[in-house]
């Protein structure tokens, strides 16, 4: 069980579990870009990492949001959305 207050980040909790498995957030009214933190310096990455046992198998999930970032001449450039997944 999760529980907490409102606002104590419960729904961040499934919307990264969420992201990781399916690229996507928990509900409807919630987008991806929203996701990244607005305290994250636009230099820097934002990403899930995931880890979880099923059946005996270990799995593991990377993925980044797609955001933009000032570039080395100054100019806005958009990172694609990336994931990599894992399994034994």
């Amino acid at each position: 069980m999760i529980s907490g207050d409102t606002g104590a980040g419960k729904t961040t909790i499934f919307d990264a579990i969420c992201f990781a498995l399916y690229g996507e957030t928990s509900g409807k009214f919630r987008d991806t870009k929203n996701l990244r933190s607005e305290y994250a310096k636009k230099s820097e990455k934002c990403f899930v990492d995931f880890y979880f046992s099923h059946q005996g198998k270990d799995y593991h999930i990377y993925r980044e949001p797609s955001f933009e970032r000032i570039n080395r001449n100054g100019k806005v450039t958009e990172e694609k959305e990336t994931v990599i997944f894992f399994y034994k």
